[in-house]
């Protein structure tokens, strides 16, 4: 992935937001701005800084007791671990789970559990990547989120294709395909493109193709604790300015595997959007499914 343009950019308002917080001794606001930066250094292939920002931000979420904090950045240390090391990445996912679980974050817990389908298949183990989609479904379901739930049919779909169960595959990833056309997901032209090469037939009669859906992230904020009066106004801006980019970014590279992650912070007018991994139906390296799945 080319680094130049938007990815650049983006890094250099990251890091800006990085030193700003720092400067004025505002902790949360430079755990907040490490984490965005970590981030986005992973998506342009950057690892190792990523894993040491990230591991920052984790330790100064640890020392501020902010577990939420904790939780996202153990998520895109999976993320970033996923690489290459498959244990780290599942270790990492793992906290974040029990870190969401443990105070009440349903939201965060549906992602985790879907995200650790998507390792638990990479990495081989089709029959607990198949559990933990369908807890996630049924969670999804239970807190009326379909992004998630259309995340956990596109795992289960993706598991029986990986054993030739080509139609309960079909069947799983058009339902997925149905809920991200509904709510106007950006995951539309991914899963239209895999049930396209399943059926060989583009376009399937009657079903979408690929092509005719645009590549737009719509992302729905998720309610958490506010950092509002712990963040200066200024470094609020250039996070803003930041994730801005970040997302023109996302719009610029298509859809991918993370495309929809919304921080759970309050940041004024900042959408934080993060274009992640492209999913394939292979056997590919994929560390996290998006999203929050």
């Amino acid at each position: 992935m080319r680094l130049d343009g938007p990815w650049s950019e983006a890094i250099t308002r990251h890091t800006a937001a990085v030193q700003a917080a720092r400067s004025l001794g505002d902790r949360l606001g430079e755990a907040n701005a490490l984490d965005d930066l970590g981030d986005i250094q992973g998506l342009a292939g950057e690892f190792p800084a990523s894993a040491q920002a990230l591991e920052q931000a984790l330790a100064m979420y640890r020392d501020l007791g902010d577990r939420l904090g904790q939780a996202n950045a153990l998520r895109d240390l999976a993320y970033v671990r996923g690489a290459d090391d498959y244990p780290a990445a599942a270790q990492a996912l793992d906290q974040a789970l029990a870190i969401a679980c443990d105070i009440g974050d349903r939201g965060s817990e549906v992602e985790m559990l879907n995200r650790r389908g998507t390792l638990h298949r990479v990495s081989g183990d089709l029959v607990r990547a198949g559990m933990c989609h369908q807890q996630a479904m049924a969670l999804a379901r239970a807190i009326g989120s379909p992004w998630d739930e259309a995340h956990a049919l596109a795992g289960l779909g993706r598991c029986a294709l990986a054993v030739g169960r080509t139609a309960e595959a079909e069947d799983k990833l058009l339902q997925a395909l149905e809920i991200f056309q509904r709510i106007g997901a950006a995951e539309v032209a991914d899963v239209a493109a895999e049930l396209d090469a399943l059926t060989e037939e583009q376009p399937r009669k009657g079903k979408p193709s690929a092509a005719t859906w645009p590549n737009r992230i719509i992302c729905a904020p998720r309610a958490g604790p506010a950092a509002g009066n712990r963040t200066s106004r200024s470094i609020a801006d250039l996070h803003a300015s930041g994730l801005q980019v970040h997302a023109a970014t996302a719009d610029q590279a298509g859809p991918r595997d993370r495309a929809c992650q919304l921080r759970r912070r309050q940041i004024p007018d900042a959408l934080n959007t993060s274009a992640g991994r492209k999913v394939l139906s292979g056997n590919s390296r994929e560390s996290a499914l998006l999203v929050r799945g």
